[in-house]
């Protein structure tokens, strides 16, 4: 069950990176790749869960396995604080302002 929701989860973000109104509006495209961040991460908690039987608290899982700190770390600089490759902050409409 975990792995169909996970697939889900992995297309949906695949689709928002290619399609959203806001990856298009802050001239984005570095967004979309972030998805290999997103499936690394995605394959790493699958295998604490199910390979190292570390499931439960998916905080826990988070804040303690270095692996996953480090994908985390490396999407967010490919996407988060580096999408746009502008100093100037976003436009006020993508802000939702």
């Amino acid at each position: 069950m975990s792995v169909i929701l996970l697939s889900v989860t992995v297309v949906s973000y695949i689709m928002y990176t290619l399609t959203s109104q806001t990856a298009q509006l802050t001239g984005a495209e570095n967004v979309s790749y972030s998805t290999v961040f997103v499936l690394y991460g995605v394959f790493r908690y699958l295998y604490l869960v199910h390979g190292s039987g570390k499931g439960g608290d998916p905080t826990e899982t988070l804040l303690t396995d270095r692996a996953l700190l480090i994908d985390v770390r490396c999407g967010w600089r490919t996407a988060g604080g580096r999408s746009t490759g502008r100093s100037e902050p976003a436009p006020a409409e993508v802000a939702g302002f």
